[in-house]
């Protein structure tokens, strides 16, 4: 169903006629959010009875790119970023870590914009370096490059000379599996961002 999913993407983008004049027009795309969800990859336990959970869909969100224009109020958005959950202390960090590469296809109405696509994620590691406990890390595992699915919905906000702050909201279905081991995770979640178009 996700390859499906991802096809049906690719098929809508290449349906839209590509002419030099609506290449010529693009914005560029800044932004930053949280996304929620996916399976727990690791615990942090603290010294206070705290505990953190390190999970695959979850994490801080930092990304840049730029907006295609095409007809009838479509647009082409290609991104790339930069995603990471972890959990720290004075001993020690474990973390995950991975680089989304996006590519959207979007529908303009007025304020509102609502797209789907594909995204890319490559260079996903987990890594484990804690010391002085009882149960000690120093270790990292790579995972495959992944493809995945994104349904997004975006509100813009007018900032004058024709940029745009965002508030935006996704929901991404990929799963991550291990490279040299026997193990997958589940790394889809819900997410929410900000940003700007200028």
């Amino acid at each position: 169903m996700l390859s499906k999913n991802v096809l049906c993407a690719f098929v809508g983008i290449s349906a839209l006629t590509l002419s030099p004049e609506s290449l010529a027009q693009f914005d560029f795309v800044l932004g930053a959010g949280y996304d929620f969800g996916g399976d727990t990859i690791s615990t942090a336990y603290y010294t206070n009875g705290d505990s953190t959970k390190v999970k695959s869909g979850s994490g801080l969100l930092a990304f840049a790119g730029a907006d295609f224009y095409l007809q009838n109020d479509f647009k082409v958005r290609g991104t790339i970023g930069y995603k990471s959950s972890s959990a720290s202390a004075t001993n020690g960090e474990i973390s995950f870590s991975r680089i989304p590469v996006d590519l959207l296809i979007l529908k303009h109405y007025g304020q509102h914009q609502f797209g789907v696509g594909a995204t890319y994620h490559t260079g996903v590691e987990f890594e484990c370096e804690v010391h002085g406990t009882n149960l000690p890390c120093n270790d990292s595992y790579d995972f495959k490059n992944s493809l995945g699915f994104i349904a997004h919905y975006e509100h813009l906000m007018p900032a004058g000379n024709n940029n745009a702050y965002v508030f935006g909201l996704r929901y991404t279905k990929i799963e991550y599996e291990g490279k040299g081991f026997d193990f997958s995770y589940d790394g889809s979640s819900f997410g929410v961002n900000i940003g700007y178009i200028f």
